[in-house]
């Protein structure tokens, strides 16, 4: 089965994607900047944001399961309304984009890290 993943390249999606592939999946991993550390014939990294709702939905065809990792995860950021753009408003796009392509599973994971003083 192909498995989509955001926050392939953080601290537990990074993980969670060798723990995949070491299952057998298939996995689609979204990546914002950081180079991925971890390179497999069955891992596709593709570089993005969850701006696009569109582009989403086109990336999750194939891909039933998705694990929602990515967020912006510090306690302080010079722009006040990245956290809100970040961790809400990214999320909003990924499950719409996820209902339109007909995900059957998304599992979300967070930190308390992404709550901030600066909002």
């Amino acid at each position: 089965m192909n498995v989509f993943v955001t926050g392939g390249t953080g601290y537990i999606g990074c993980r969670l994607v060798q723990r995949l592939i070491d299952k057998g999946q298939t996995v689609v991993a979204l990546y914002r900047q950081d180079h991925p550390p971890i390179e497999h014939p069955s891992l596709r990294w593709v570089k993005g944001t969850l701006d696009d709702e569109d582009r989403i939905v086109e990336l999750l065809q194939g891909c039933p399961q998705v694990y929602h990792m990515a967020a912006l995860a510090r306690m302080w950021h010079p722009d006040k309304n990245a956290f809100f753009t970040t961790n809400v408003t990214a999320t909003e796009h990924l499950l719409r984009a996820a209902q339109r392509a007909g995900v059957k599973r998304l599992v979300f994971t967070s930190t308390a890290s992404v709550i901030s003083g600066s909002v």
